[in-house]
């Protein structure tokens, strides 16, 4: 739990260094590290010198674990701000930090005229094509020190690294481990082995760390302890470390170089770790393995690749950074792209077999999977690692609900508990508990099912992976027609029955009866459905979609629209007199504006399936939720009340949900409001983005808060707050919703990709402020591009190709859109590829949609695409 002060959580974390599935540790702006979870214990960060289930801050973080620097003739210093008594550290504002996930750039003060700079990192490659991502999925880190001497006179300098030996620390939800027993330091093959000469008390908690440098002359401490061992009255002396072994439980190693005048010289150092059982929190304890364990045996195999390949891995990782931070961008929105992927480091399980999912946060527990949390947040999974996103949704789809499982469901006829319910096709919530044997459920939640439906349609659309569609797809009917049966008054929408009814409600605004966010889903999965059965060749269920959405777009056009308040109702209850003297007694409709009322039109836009909802509607839905929701200062509020009352916020879901769909709908500086706001709240005013929770202030809902909230605490102005801002984190650290920003990619390059239909679409969607944008970067599976757009004197739309390592792309169709104001009757095409004209006439177009169907492919960096229009 977040302790809500209304002030930065600064130094509450830091970037994670880690690769996917791999484990992390937490480098701080401050210096200091903590929140480690390398040693199998995602739910349980060591952030101190033990595991933590509650919220623990402290200055220092891991005790003995620092960075130093040593100038001859100036002396030393720890690289942080807080160490052990008596040792020179640093002030907070003689340390420049900047984190870019997963590279955190330093600044240091000037040390006896010698500059030190830092780069940490760990490679993460949006292009990886290695073997299971194995570039990415290193467990290790790398430290690049680069000294550069000022003076005109040789230097001296050496720079250390301590570590704190942990093996045998971490555990599960309601079992910490600290088993220290038999645990070593010791000097080998050049560098410090932290291992254990015992068993632990769980196989989980077993590995190793090494620490190595990899230039310089080589010192070291292994087992040193504050005081009679003390690492700083020998590395502050002599500016080495004395090569002692002793039984402390700290290891440090210190490389020492010399400096001719004006010469820079780079000392990398890696901390690698290896705890190689990951066990799943079941009865049989299956140990699922690493996918590292794949590539490595050992820290020291992990360490030798990481210093071996070190310059060329920090390449590619900057290299898509660079992409998103020279392109037409924002800078702030290119920082808050970047850094919100830290859920790859911090939140994945891979395992030895290359199965994989995402843990929900650190305060569920070991929830894996969460379906709809994935459906804001699998962009960054989909776009640059297809293969784990197929993974997941494997292990959603074997895990679904089979046949004769019935299950007590809400009636609306009787206002009790009291239907049985066919689950056959549900699908879980999860994939499981710290674990991947099945997740509980059926769930009746009525959200989940399209959900699901729209994350396979996007997986398949944009990889055309046929072997998963043909696997996928009796799962996607069953998932559809368990749906329709959670219709109970014939009006096609599932009803919701409140609190707990579906994923996106609270006890504090409970939804029931027909709500736009559940039929706008519907409407969004029966229409990819009905795509998939298309190229399926099954007639009978695309005509079963087809009739389907035609029921729950009437139903969601004529029953939930209010022209009055220029929205949709929050949600509608035809039956609600049935209720009346039972314990969810309601009212028949909430007139609330509830911001991500047509999520179901977002994935519409995003997959270019067409508007399922009245476009007039759509934009005046947009426009209430700009005035009421996305006003408030800070972070959108969920929820909106007729007389301005507001809830907290989940800023993820509002950013793929509303923000990205207010951008493809033309409300472009709305959505990129919208995102500027969260940016503001989590790295201005939080300022801890690297565990960035789910809530964001908690306003006028007492539900929200501790029923034993003491009268003096600062909670309490929550509950009379009166100006409207969710600007302060409150729960759910380390939330795997925090890529959701990276669907704001695809919606301003207005591109789309549909190799099922053999589609590609470009209409950038630019700011007022912006007539032509010269990159636009996108990253889809298999390749990344630049889209550039200019809209003086008609419209030029182009993609060039800046990497490629897939199959090449064959495309029937190109899509693009006349900007919004325009209606030309006719309009002059030429569509140009690889710098040849392949297509110049007039057409007319489609409102403002203008397809071209003409063959052409993709196949190679530098290829391009343009097209232009005249009227």
């Amino acid at each position: 739990m977040i302790k809500h002060r209304g002030k930065s959580r600064l130094n509450h974390s830091g970037l994670p260094l880690g690769g996917i599935g791999a484990g992390k540790v937490e480098f701080c702006p401050n210096g200091k590290f903590t929140n480690l979870t390398t040693n199998n214990n995602a739910a349980l960060p060591i952030c101190a010198e033990g595991p933590a289930e509650d919220y623990v801050v402290t200055p220092q973080g891991i005790p003995g674990a620092f960075l130093a620097c040593f100038v001859e003739g100036f002396g030393a210093r720890v690289l942080k701000t807080h160490s052990f008594p008596g040792y020179a550290t640093l002030k907070a504002r003689e340390i420049k930090y900047k984190g870019l996930f997963p590279r955190a750039l330093v600044g240091y003060p000037e040390m006896g005229e010698v500059r030190v700079r830092l780069e940490a990192f760990s490679p993460i490659l949006l292009d990886d094509v290695s073997e299971g991502y194995r570039d990415s999925s290193i467990p290790g880190a790398v430290f690049i020190f680069r000294l550069a001497n000022l003076s005109g006179k040789t230097k001296r300098a050496s720079v250390a690294m301590s570590w704190r030996n942990l093996v045998g620390v971490g555990g599960y939800p309601g079992a910490k481990i600290e088993d220290l027993r038999g645990n070593f330091i010791s000097f080998e093959d050049g560098g410090l082995l932290f291992g254990s000469t015992r068993r632990k008390a769980d196989p989980r908690v077993e590995g190793e760390y090494f620490l190595v440098a990899g230039a310089g002359e080589i010192t070291y401490m292994a087992g040193w302890s504050p005081g009679r061992e003390d690492f700083w009255r020998v590395f502050s002396e002599e500016g080495k470390l004395d090569n002692s072994s002793g039984r402390g439980n700290l290891g440090a190693v210190c490389s020492t170089v010399y400096l001719g005048p004006e010469e820079e010289v780079e000392v990398p150092m890696v901390l690698s770790w290896y705890f190689p059982n990951l066990l799943g929190d079941t009865d049989l304890k299956p140990n699922y393995g690493h996918a590292y364990n794949r590539w490595f045996s050992c820290a020291r195999e992990v360490a030798a690749y990481l210093l071996g390949k070190y310059r060329k891995l920090l390449e590619r990782t900057r290299a898509w950074q660079e992409e998103i931070l020279r392109s037409s961008l924002p800078r702030w929105l290119g920082v808050k792209l970047i850094n919100d992927i830290f859920p790859l480091a911090s939140n994945s399980f891979y395992t030895e077999d290359l199965r994989f999912s995402v843990y929900e946060a650190h305060e569920m527990r070991g929830c894996l999977g969460t379906i709809d949390q994935r459906a804001a947040s699998n962009s960054i999974y989909t776009m640059c690692f297809p293969r784990l996103s197929r993974s997941e949704l494997s292990l959603f789809a074997k895990q679904q609900v089979g046949k004769g499982v019935l299950c007590d469901h809400w009636n609306f006829r009787t206002g009790r508990k009291d239907l049985k319910l066919d689950c056959e096709g549900a699908i879980r919530h999860e994939v499981g508990w710290d674990h991947l044997e099945g997740g509980t459920g059926p769930s009746q939640w009525p959200d989940i099912p399209p959900l699901f439906v729209l994350q396979c349609y996007e997986y398949v659309a944009w990889t055309g992976d046929l072997e998963f569609l043909d696997f996928v797809y009796p799962k996607v009917k069953k998932a559809l027609e368990y749906e329709a049966r959670l219709d109970q008054d014939g009006d096609g929408i599932a009803e919701v029955y409140g609190p707990g009814s579906m994923t996106y409600d609270n006890r504090d605004y409970p939804f029931y009866g027909a709500s736009p966010y559940v039929a706008s889903l519907q409407l969004a999965a029966l229409r990819a459905g009905a795509k998939m059965a298309r190229f399926e060749g099954d007639e009978g269920f695309e005509s079963w979609c087809g009739q389907q959405e035609s029921i729950i777009r009437r139903s969601l056009e004529d029953k939930l629209w209010s022209e009055e308040l220029g929205h949709f109702y929050m949600w509608y209850d035809e039956m609600a007199e049935n209720w009346r003297g039972s314990e969810r007694e309601h009212d028949r409709f909430s007139d609330a504006c509830f911001v991500s009322q047509l999520a179901g039109m977002w994935f519409a836009d995003l997959l270019d399936l067409g508007y399922i909802v009245d476009e007039e509607k759509v934009r005046r839905t947009l426009r209430s939720i700009a005035l009421k929701n996305g006003s408030v200062g800070g972070c959108p509020a969920n929820i909106v009340e007729r007389d301005g009352r507001m809830t907290s916020s989940w800023p993820y879901y509002a950013e793929a949900y509303y923000a990205a769909q207010a951008i493809y709908e033309g409300e472009v500086d709305t959505g990129l409001e919208c995102l500027r706001k969260v940016y503001r709240a989590m790295h201005e005013l939080d300022r801890s983005p690297w565990d960035a929770p789910l809530g964001w202030d908690y306003h006028l809902y007492p539900g929200n808060l501790p029923e034993d909230l003491p009268k003096g605490s600062p909670l309490r102005r929550l509950l009379d707050l009166k100006e409207g801002e969710n600007r302060w984190a409150t729960w759910g650290r380390w939330y795997m919703t925090n890529p959701a920003s990276w669907f704001a990619l695809p919606a301003i390059a207005g591109f789309s990709m549909d190799l099922l239909e053999g589609k590609l679409v470009m209409a950038p969607n630019l700011p007022s402020s912006m007539k032509k944008a010269r990159s636009l970067p996108i990253f889809m599976p298999g390749f990344w591009g630049r889209v550039s757009c200019e809209q003086e004197e008609g419209l030029r739309v182009g993609l060039v190709i800046t990497r490629f390592f897939r199959e090449p792309l064959n495309f029937k169709k190109f899509v693009t859109k006349v900007p919004r104001g325009w209606k030309p009757g006719k309009v002059w095409v030429g569509f140009v590829v690889n710098g040849k004209e392949v297509f110049s006439e007039r057409v007319v177009p489609d409102g403002r949609r203008v397809e071209l169907n003409l063959p052409f492919s993709i196949s190679g960096v530098g290829e391009s695409l343009e097209c232009r229009l005249k009227w």
